[in-house]
C-alpha cells in the first residue's frame, strides 16, 4: 500500500504539475521571440538611419561638386550660355539625387505628370510647398527652369554657386525680383515660384503672397498650379535634415488648374488660394511629432 502510494506520488503527475514545468519553457520562448522582434526592429531602424545618412551625404557631395564646376564655368562662359548650362546641370544633378534616394528605398515619387510641360514655355509653375524636397522634385523632371529663391541661400556652400550660374532670382528686393522674373519669362523660361513664400506651416496651405500673380500680370504668363502631396512630415518646417522619418517617404505631384493672368491681382491670389484649399483640404496633414519610435532627432 505504501509502495503503491510512493509510486503514484513519484511517477504520476497531474495537470497542475505539467503546467508548472511548461510555464518556464513558454516564458523563455516568448522572451526569445520578443527579443528577436526587437533586434530585427533595431536592425531595420539602424539600416534606415545608415541609408538616410548615406543618401544625404552623397547628394551633398554632388551639390558641392556641381558648385565647384559652376564657379569654373561662370568664369569661362558668356552669360547666356552660363544660364543654359547652369539650369541643365541642376536638372541632371537633381535627377541623379532623386534616382539615388529611390534606389536606397528612401523615397517613392510619382512626378511623371510634369513631363507634359516639357514643351511649354513662358510659364509660371506654382506648387504648394510642404517640404524642402519640392524644388528637387520639380526640377528633376524639367530643364530650363528658373526659380525665385531665398536670399540667404545665395551664398550657401552647397547651393549658391549652382543657383547663381542658373541665373536664379533672389527674393530680397521685391522690385528687382519682379523685374528679373518678368524678363526670365519673356525669354521663354519656365519660372518656379512658391506662392506660399515659405514651407507650409498651416494646413493645407499658408496664406498666399501676391508676387506670383503680379509677375504673371506683368509678363502676361499663365500660372500652372502643381499639387504636391506627401504622407510624411520629413523636411517640413521644424524637421531636422538628419532626423529619420518613417521610410520610404512618398511624394505625388499632380498638375492642377491653369490660371490666366488678371488685372485684379488680389482676386487672382484669392482664387488660387481657394483652389489649393479645395484640392488639398481633405488631405490629412502628417504630424510634425516623431511618429517613428526608432527615429533619432538631430539638428539640421
Amino acid at each position: 500500500m505504501g509502495s503503491r502510494a510512493s509510486h503514484t506520488s513519484s511517477g504520476s503527475r497531474g495537470p497542475a504539475d505539467a503546467s508548472l514545468d511548461a510555464r518556464p519553457s513558454g516564458s523563455v520562448s516568448g522572451w526569445l521571440s520578443a527579443l528577436g522582434t526587437r533586434l530585427a526592429g533595431a536592425v531595420r531602424a539602424g539600416a534606415g538611419h545608415l541609408g538616410l545618412w548615406f543618401g544625404l551625404l552623397i547628394c551633398a557631395a554632388l551639390f558641392l561638386g556641381w558648385c565647384g564646376i559652376a564657379i569654373l564655368i561662370s568664369r569661362l562662359m558668356p552669360a547666356q550660355q552660363r544660364r543654359r548650362v547652369g539650369r541643365r546641370g541642376l536638372h541632371r544633378m537633381f535627377r541623379q539625387c532623386l534616382r539615388l534616394l529611390r534606389l536606397l528605398g528612401l523615397v517613392e515619387v510619382d512626378n511623371a505628370e510634369l513631363l507634359a510641360l516639357r514643351e511649354e514655355r513662358s510659364l509660371i509653375l506654382a506648387p504648394n510647398h510642404p517640404s524642402m524636397m519640392d524644388v528637387l522634385l520639380v526640377i528633376s523632371q524639367l530643364d530650363d527652369v528658373g526659380c525665385i529663391m531665398k536670399a540667404e541661400l545665395w551664398d550657401n556652400v552647397f547651393l549658391g554657386a549652382g543657383a547663381r550660374l542658373a541665373n536664379f532670382i533672389r527674393n530680397d528686393s521685391p522690385h528687382r525680383m519682379i523685374r528679373l522674373a518678368v524678363n526670365d519669362l519673356r525669354r521663354g523660361s519656365r519660372l518656379l515660384i512658391f506662392p506660399e513664400a515659405t514651407r507650409t506651416v498651416r494646413s493645407p496651405v499658408n496664406p498666399l503672397s501676391g508676387g506670383f500673380a503680379l509677375i504673371a500680370k506683368k509678363a502676361d504668363a499663365p500660372i500652372q498650379t502643381v499639387l504636391i502631396e506627401t504622407d510624411s512630415p520629413y523636411l517640413r518646417k521644424g524637421w531636422p535634415l538628419f532626423r529619420r522619418p518613417p521610410l520610404p517617404v512618398r511624394f505625388r505631384l499632380r498638375l492642377g488648374r491653369r490660371f490666366q493672368p488678371q488685372d485684379d491681382v488680389g482676386a487672382l491670389v484669392a482664387d488660387v488660394e481657394q483652389y489649393f484649399i479645395e484640392q488639398l483640404g481633405s488631405r490629412r496633414e502628417p504630424p510634425l511629432a516623431d511618429s517613428d519610435p526608432q527615429s533619432v532627432g538631430q539638428g539640421g
